[in-house]
């Protein structure tokens, strides 16, 4: 699909003094689109020209306009020397591709220089027309959408969930190439800068044309990462969710929201305009859907066994695959009369072998039971690349590790894996590969009585009376195809009351192996909602907390931290050190992070994020996520320490009387506790034994209509036991105890904050903080997440009550006990909670039915309702919802509190560069790396009004390399950032609050 495009020069602004002489510039511009390349005239002798240039038009292929970058050089014309730089802008044009965008952008764009910064602002316009080509035997992508959120997008339903695609590209570092290393600083950073782009281009092309292939029209929560190799190369890795979106018709979605997913009557065609329009009609922040419903999920032949050829060969499924659509695709191939059908390459078999969905919000309808995280890692050589161009052995690499986890979900009886996320850690010639995910059971169409009894758990799990097992095995699932029948979930989700949806959500907890093969040691008892289905002790996810999960209580963030010392080894000595000493590793620190679970009472952990690095003389590991209470599951036992010879009993005992004391403390804080239950050292004594004969019918349900549920039924044997043979050792224990929260803080890592989604009402402000350390001793880095995190509450003492959500840690060893952390995140305003009492009153003997008016119950909490309570706990007024905005606001989140997204615009990706030479100018490197990622932030805001937008969702940084010389006085820093550009409305009807802070969002920087 070739396309033409014009761009114009109108003027320039705070251009910088490049002529001592008179204090001004005689700036002109190059444009330049692949190989050709246009001038403005010179404007002689001033700080702020104005060009006026006429269009220069630019006649390129679908694959120019996918993988180059437009870019729009500023310079210095001289007379007698060669023209000086003043900057450069990168333009990318995928945004203006889609076929329901507006084709042009047009606003003051900054001009970045990669050894000075930002050195003032062009204005330009640029329009794009592309050609309609009907061409059969070659397919494009132009024009297909990406999203970076991890949920289905605000505004589209979801018609189709075609799988896992992935695309892998390698180039030569240009930082590497030069000859004689002979370069300018310039001139090497910007040749990184516009590679960059053109691969960023390139992968998203690529994998594009892999979703088409599958019949999607767009690919959700999509992940890019930079590999910095050195030598080897740079690597761009690039996966995603193939789906068939739609446009929403009508206004029952809201904003957080996490997906939506309906049933459709007639065949989708992905390249019709109706199937993906960015815009939808203005709802109310508080709507929840009538219906939500299962997509339709085409078939993964990956159950079924599979050949290997030769590692150079991709792999193909073993059925036949040749001139027939596959049996799943039927309800794509025009059942309806379309007549449409889709050519399914063997490559996209390929892909659809690993059943793999990098979402990580879904509507609690579509999983049926999760059985737990998945993960694998490898350890690899880069200089044992043979071909370092050649992609195909990083390809083999990481079809090693899909086919591990792949190997996990099997054993687990599990048919998919969610969340799915890929990431690498480099240093030096050693690369650390990890793949990780929950293992979950979908709903099939093949498996009706789940969906049936969707609501009715009761009948999802069938007993023998006599030997007190399942009759139907449910690992059987995974030998069938992934097929939702959407209308007969339709149906019977229509025929349940929303309150009793919400009390029938424990299937999700339910296991969905069978008791008698538990591939691995856990202690399983019996829901406590249900009493008949078995549920583990504890529950791990790498996804965010579905919808209508019943939750007891709210959450909070829970973090573990290991640290060990390693030898300062080289080469292979080095690998296989690291490659021993991972699983010790990683027993650590899931002990750790259990330990930390059961000392704040919880038993569930959402969003599990966990990084494991490396330095000189270091490895280290985090793993970080939200901590929850389930109520189907049985309440955690305290950890109980277990003493060797030589430790003195009375620390051990302090020690043991701490943690009960934090356990107490900590029910109380996240409302952990009921009525009808006491604690006494930490373990819950039940004062009503009849639990069994509680009448299902009075229960009272919090504010998210969650069922509270008795918390006195933890089970004694799947308590921890912490060994204690050394001080070391109780050292260790003493770090579970982490610091209190202060009040009106709330702290997690995912979008929203289990059991309390409905208070988080306003965006306050985003937050980057780097924090680079020089530690003494190993033991100290455990301290430095601690010091962090108490100082954000410092710097945002004046916001509360609010919520610092979606936390993203990254750390870094640059140098031998050199530490680096960069946590990203957004700060949300907390409102009033919202309360909701549904009592039911038991049938008396004379009964309702000889009254001549049915007598209502009454209501105990009207005459508290009258006067609302405003104020916090700690007496400062809760926030209320926004109703206006300024400027471009910058979230982690995909969603905007209080506001609705009206359109996508498209998704943005920058990859920037600054050096300098004059560090202690700056005021150190603080003030460098601080100047520098707020020059980043106005690029970013820049980009993002100049396509119309007002927000820029599912912001991330991806990569951060600071290098730092003190002796010479010189440092460079690489930064990725990445997010979709979007048009947020907000129109509430109440006032704002005026010390809600401000909205554009600001840069924190700490470093030592």
């Amino acid at each position: 699909m070739p396309g033409k495009v014009k761009v114009r020069v109108l003027a320039g602004r705070n251009l910088p003094v490049m002529d001592k002489s008179s204090d001004t510039s005689d700036a002109f511009v190059e444009v330049k689109l692949g190989n050709t390349t246009y001038k403005t005239e010179v404007y002689r002798r001033s700080l702020n020209p104005f060009w006026k240039s006429e269009w220069f038009r630019f006649e390129v292929d679908d694959e120019e306009l996918q993988d180059e970058p437009l870019q729009i050089r500023v310079m210095d014309y001289d007379t007698y020397s060669a023209n000086d730089a003043i900057g450069k802008v990168y333009i990318d044009l995928n945004p203006l591709l889609s076929k329901d965008s507006r084709h042009v952008m047009s606003g003051w764009f900054p001009i970045y220089d990669t050894m000075h910064g930002i050195r003032g602002e062009i204005n330009c316009v640029v329009k794009v027309a592309l050609f309609s080509d009907a061409n059969r035997y070659r397919q494009s992508s132009c024009g297909f959408k990406f999203f970076y959120s991890p949920a289905i997008p605000s505004g589209f339903t979801c018609d189709a969930i075609f799988g896992f695609v992935e695309e892998l590209v390698v180039n030569h570092d240009p930082e590497y190439q030069w000859i004689d290393k002979i370069r300018t600083p310039r001139a090497s950073n910007e040749a990184r800068q516009a590679l960059f782009s053109k691969i960023s281009g390139e992968v998203q092309r690529k994998i594009g044309i892999k979703a088409i292939d599958l019949g999607g029209n767009a690919v959700v929560s999509y992940q890019q990462y930079f590999d910095m190799e050195g030598e080897s190369g740079i690597v761009v890795r690039g996966i995603g969710t193939a789906v068939l979106l739609k446009k929403v018709e009508s206004s029952h979605h809201s904003g957080p929201l996490s997906s939506q997913f309906v049933n459709t009557s007639e065949s989708p065609n992905p390249n019709d305009d109706n199937h993906l329009a960015s815009t939808s009609p203005p709802l109310n922040a508080n709507i929840t859907p009538t219906s939500v419903t299962a997509p339709f999920i085409t078939p993964n032949k990956s159950m079924s066994p599979t050949r290997i050829s030769h590692l150079g060969q991709r792999r193909l499924s073993e059925p036949d695959l040749t001139g027939t659509t596959p049996k799943g695709l039927s309800y794509l191939s025009g059942s309806t009369g379309s007549g449409r059908k889709y050519i399914i390459s063997p490559e996209s078999f390929h892909l659809l072998e690993y059943p793999f969905i990098t979402m990580k919000s879904f509507p609690s309808n579509l999983i049926l039971h999760i059985g737990g995280v998945v993960s694998a890692r490898s350890v690899k050589l880069l200089d044992q690349i043979n071909n370092p161009d050649d992609p195909e052995t990083r390809d083999v690499w990481w079809t090693e590790l899909r086919k591990e986890i792949r190997s996990h979900n099997r054993a687990l009886a599990c048919n998919a894996v969610l969340g799915y996320t890929e990431s690498t850690y480099i240093c030096d010639e050693i690369c650390i590969l990890s793949a990780s995910g929950t293992a979950a059971v979908l709903k099939t169409g093949d498996s009706e009585h789940n969906i049936s009894n969707l609501f009715n758990q009761t009948s999802i799990y069938t007993y023998d009376n006599k030997k007190d097992t399942i009759i139907e095995n449910e690992s059987n699932i995974i030998n069938k195809n992934l097929k939702v029948d959407i209308s007969l979930a339709q149906n019977h989700i229509h025929l349940e009351d929303k309150s009793q949806m919400n009390q029938n959500h424990c299937h999700l907890c339910h296991i969905p192996y069978l008791e008698t093969s538990v591939p691995f040691p856990a202690t399983l008892v019996k829901c406590m909602i249900c009493k008949r289905a078995k549920v583990p002790d504890v529950l791990f996810m790498t996804i965010e907390p579905p919808e209508g999960i019943p939750t007891i209580g709210h959450g909070t963030l829970i973090q573990a931290r290991v640290c060990r010392s390693k030898k300062d080894s080289k080469g292979e000595q080095c690998a296989k050190e690291i490659s021993d000493g991972l699983p010790f590793l990683e027993y650590e620190l899931h002990r750790q992070m259990l330990s930390k679970l059961k000392v704040k009472a919880m038993n569930a952990l959402f969003n599990i994020s966990i990084q494991v690095s490396f330095g000189e003389n270091m490895l280290i590991a985090v793993a970080t996520g939200t901590g929850a209470f389930l109520s189907p599951l049985s309440p955690p036992s305290p950890p109980k320490i277990s003493s060797g010879k030589g430790i003195q009993c009375s620390k051990l005992n302090e020690i043991q009387s701490l943690i009960t004391e934090s356990i107490v403390k900590n029910r109380e804080h996240y409302n952990l506790t009921t009525g009808n239950t006491s604690i006494q050292n930490g373990v819950n004594i039940n004062e009503n034994k009849e639990e069994d004969n509680e009448d299902p019918n009075d229960m009272i349900f919090d504010g998210n209509s969650n069922p509270k549920i008795d918390l006195n039924n933890g089970n004694k044997e799947s308590c921890v036991l912490l060994e204690v043979d050394d001080t070391e050792d109780a050292d260790i224990i003493a770090l579970m105890i982490d610091s209190d929260v202060p009040k009106g803080y709330e702290i997690c890592n995912s979008e929203s904050l289990p059991g309390m989604r409905n208070q988080l009402i306003c965006n306050l402000q985003m937050f980057t903080q780097v924090y680079r350390t020089k530690l003494t001793s190993i033991k100290q880095f455990g301290h430095q997440f601690d010091w962090i995190i108490q100082s954000l509450f410092v710097k945002y003492r004046r916001l509360i009550p609010c919520c610092l959500t979606d936390l993203k840690f990254r750390v870094d060893l640059p140098e031998a006990d050199l530490v680096q952390i960069t946590v990203v995140g957004t700060a949300i305003g907390i409102g009033p909670p919202v309360k909701t009492t549904i009592r039911s009153r038991k049938h008396t003997e004379i009964g309702d039915s000889e009254l001549v008016f049915t007598m209502d119950p009454i209501d105990e909490q009207k005459a508290s309702d009258q006067n609302v309570q405003n104020l916090c706990p700690n007496g400062v007024p809760y926030h209320i919802a926004t109703t206006e905005h300024f400027g471009i606001e910058l979230t982690p989140l995909s969603y905007i509190p209080s506001g609705q997204i009206e359109s996508y615009l498209g998704n943005l990706d920058f990859f920037f560069i600054r050096e300098s030479t004059s560090i202690r100018e700056f005021g150190g490197l603080s003030g460098f790396i601080h100047s520098f990622l707020t020059e980043v932030f106005a690029i970013v805001r820049s980009h993002v009004s100049a396509l119309g937008g007002n927000a820029m969702t599912s912001f991330h940084i991806t990569q951060l390399l600071l290098i730092y010389n003190p002796h010479k006085n010189q440092s460079q820093c690489l930064v990725n950032v990445a997010g979709d550009a979007v048009i947020v409305r907000y129109d509430n009807k109440e006032k704002s609050r005026a010390t809600s802070g401000p909205l554009d969002a600001t840069l924190g920087n700490s470093l030592a």
